[in-house]
């Protein structure tokens, strides 16, 4: 036997008890005794430890084979490498019996046996604590087993543990096994052929040892199997495990379940600040009990549970269907699987509050399904998904059933979209039906109503502005010059379709017009944009970019002050909607069309002396749009005819022309009118179903306005109007512009 020396600064002891001041003899591979200690450096020989009785063993950057440390001694690992090369049953490259360690940056591992043994196999009390980080540790069977109520504390570390050749639950191949004790893994990774992590019940001198788990944005990984197992091993029943997932923490697996409980164990799991996917698989005669909290997320199935509990930040996503006892809800969401799937949750009892997101196919008359066979309390809410698509046969859609209880069940956001329609929610005793009875205009099909029926107004808002710039040329029919003007108006619209809906358009128009020879006439041509956005409810929007060109033309007769204005003006407009659906969902859809229209006036401007003048006169209006079909990207299909306008209207306009000399002048007026609608039958079809797009009727006109001549080159124009009529009121039209003639 070789007796190495190891030179120490400080005293170190011999085994026989003498204590040799700087220099000790240690026998090969075995330290045991109070404050003896032993050392493993880079170079040293390979060889087999057993550290006992309050001893301590370091391994600093040297390799050795198999240690067991015992009865109070200590291990440390700092860079250091176990590799057992002996292997057998019911051993490991490191096996801490009663005893403790502290590794960092070690790689521990054994080809035929556990990598690390947490308690031993003695009856006497062999708990242990390990400290473990930056490390590697591998082994058969398992990577690293806990006993007896021992403390893993693990930190960026990597455990693997493949599968061995017997059956039993002792070589299932599990990352970690679990008989007592305490597990704590921040950012570390615990990976098993089989199983990620084992909780599994035991005896150490007639005591039960439960498990108590926390996982720290971990990884936990069943490469073939489940990823977290929960079963007995030597217990009549199955013991208690508390599992915490937090953190990011992730837990994958072969067979699609992230928790198993079987053997008629008990496990209490609690997802915070985690996603987790994969079913929570509990068997007949074990429990579960469940928490989601502080954004925690579970996605798959759970089967058998006890309980479940979501906070107001946390959702499960079920991926088919489920059973459970108990479902609190404080604020929590749950939601029923993807588009596709129609699934049932049954429960045995609800409380709480919270909102559950269920799918639909109205096309098909499908639907989630809650289903509580118990009582039910509490304030919950349905989200419903939406649709464009139209019912086959529109009848009642069964959604909640209860056995009793108080709890009320609403829609979030109010009726659910189906199709063209809103359904709404019925109780009929214990049960919640949706009810085509109840139904209002969706949301999508009124972006559609409303972006057909949008066109001529933005056309009239267009022609407005150019209306007031006719009655600017009139008093400069000899000169040739350029112009620009803003504008802008809001129209709070309610057509007969029954629901009203604001657009606000703003835009700008340039133009350019000369004096034809000597006569009266002027000609002119006329270019501009404008964009209106439509404000619906429920957040549902639309826009359009309107582009035009024109050419217009205005006639004075100054002896008799007769005068005849007209315009010709085409657009193409690109219309846009923009749906917020009862789910919540975004919808939309876009096409272009085109639009041809004109203007006619006619009317005398009277002077009454004093500058004073009015101005009586007639004028009728039509534009032509011309019809598109279309299709949202919820699958609504919209279709209309072409939508035609024709507006005519009488007023009268009084005003006072001020002379201010050098070609100065200021001339502030008052408009008043009434016009009247006579397009009636402007047809939109959504989904077959016919609305009409139904503005016609009367209403009257006030605007005000000044004209102002700074030079006889210059002139601005600023004009406000006001308009209230049976289907649109116009609380406000402003246009301001400026003119330069040469």
């Amino acid at each position: 036997m070789k007796y190495p020396i190891s030179f120490k600064k400080t005293p170190v002891f011999l085994l026989s008890g003498v204590m040799i001041c700087q220099v000790s003899l240690v026998h090969a591979g075995t330290v045991s005794g109070p404050g003896r200690e032993a050392l493993v450096e880079l170079g040293d020989a390979v060889e087999t430890w057993t550290v006992d009785n309050q001893a301590e063993l370091k391994v600093l950057g040297g390799t050795t084979d198999r240690i067991t440390v015992r009865n109070d001694a200590h291990l440390t690992i700092t860079g250091g490498r176990v590799e057992d090369t002996v292997g057998g049953p019911n051993t490991a490259a490191v096996i801490l019996s009663n005893a403790s360690a502290t590794i960092d940056g070690a790689n521990i591992s054994s080809a035929n046996s556990r990598g690390l043994i947490l308690g031993g196999f003695y009856t006497e009390d062999s708990s242990s604590t390990a400290d473990i980080s930056n490390s590697n540790i591998s082994g058969k069977d398992f990577g690293i087993s806990t006993l007896a109520g021992s403390v893993l504390n693990l930190s960026n570390t990597s455990v693997y543990g493949t599968a061995g050749s017997s059956p039993s639950p002792f070589s299932a191949g599990a990352g970690i096994m679990m008989t007592g004790g305490t597990v704590n893994a921040q950012k570390s990774y615990i990976t098993g052929e089989e199983t990620g992590l084992l909780l599994t019940s035991g005896t150490d001198a007639g005591t039960d040892y439960h498990n108590d788990v926390t996982l720290d944005n971990s990884v936990v990984t069943g490469t073939n199997g489940s990823g977290i197992v929960v079963a007995k091993t030597t217990t009549p029943t199955g013991g208690v495990s508390n599992i915490l997932l937090s953190n990011g923490t992730v837990v994958n697996s072969g067979n699609g379940i992230a928790l198993e409980v079987k053997d008629n164990s008990t496990a209490n799991a609690t997802i915070d600040n985690s996603h987790i996917k994969g079913d929570i698989q509990v068997d007949a005669g074990s429990h579960a009990n469940l928490i989601l909290q502080n954004s925690g997320q579970l996605t798959g199935v759970i089967n058998n549970a006890d309980s479940l509990k979501i906070d107001g930040s946390s959702q499960w996503n079920m991926t088919g269907d489920s059973q459970l006892d108990d479902l609190t809800l404080d604020g929590g969401r749950v939601k029923f699987g993807e588009l596709d799937q129609f699934l049932t949750l049954n429960l045995n009892s609800l409380e709480g509050s919270g909102t559950f997101l269920m799918g639909a196919d109205f096309s098909q008359n499908k639907i989630d399904f809650l289903n509580i066979t118990g009582n039910a309390t509490g304030e919950h809410q349905l989200l419903v998904e939406s649709s464009g698509k139209e019912p086959v046969d529109a009848q009642d859609m069964h959604v909640v059933h209860t056995g009793g209880g108080d709890a009320n069940f609403t829609l979030t956001n109010g009726p659910v979209d189906v199709g063209t329609w809103s359904y709404g929610l019925k109780q009929n005793g214990n049960d919640w039906f949706l009810d085509p009875e109840q139904k209002t205009i969706a949301p999508s099909t009124k972006s559609v109503i409303a972006l057909y029926n949008t066109a001529p107004t933005v056309w009239y808002g267009e022609m407005t502005s150019l209306r007031t710039r006719m009655g600017e040329l009139r008093t400069d029919t000899n000169s040739t010059g350029v112009w620009m003007r803003t504008y802008g108006n809001r129209n709070d619209v309610k057509n007969a379709s029954g629901f009203g809906y604001q657009q606000r358009q703003y835009g700008v128009s340039l133009g350019a017009d000369t004096a034809l020879g000597e006569s009266n006439w002027l000609l002119g041509v006329m270019a501009g944009e404008s964009h209106s956005t439509l404000d619906l409810d429920r957040g549902t929007t639309g826009s359009v970019d309107s582009y035009y060109a024109g050419v217009y033309t205005t006639w004075l007769e100054p002896e008799t002050g007769y005068y005849f204005d007209g315009v010709l003006k085409a657009n193409r407009f690109l219309n846009d909607s923009d749906v917020t659906m009862s789910d919540g969902s975004k919808s939309g859809g876009d096409y272009n069309t085109v639009g041809l229209g004109a203007s006619l006036e006619f009317g005398r401007h009277i002077k009454l002396g004093k500058g004073y003048f009015i101005e009586p006169y007639t004028q009728v209006s039509g534009v032509t749009i011309r019809g598109k079909d279309y299709r949202l990207d919820n699958d609504m299909q919209a279709d209309a005819n072409t939508n035609r306008s024709l507006l005519g209207k009488v007023g009268t306009t009084f005003g006072n022309t001020i002379d201010l000399g050098r070609d100065k002048m200021v001339q502030p007026y008052l408009r008043l009118a009434v016009a009247q609608e006579f397009a009636k039958n402007n047809e939109v079809r959504v989904n077959d179903n016919q609305f009409n797009n139904d503005l016609s009727g009367t209403r009257g006109e006030v605007g005000a306005g000044v004209a102002i001549s700074f030079s006889k080159n210059m002139q601005i124009h600023v004009d406000y109007e006001y308009s209230k009529g049976h289907n649109i009121e116009q609380p406000w039209n402003a246009n301001i512009g400026a003119r330069y003639s040469f």
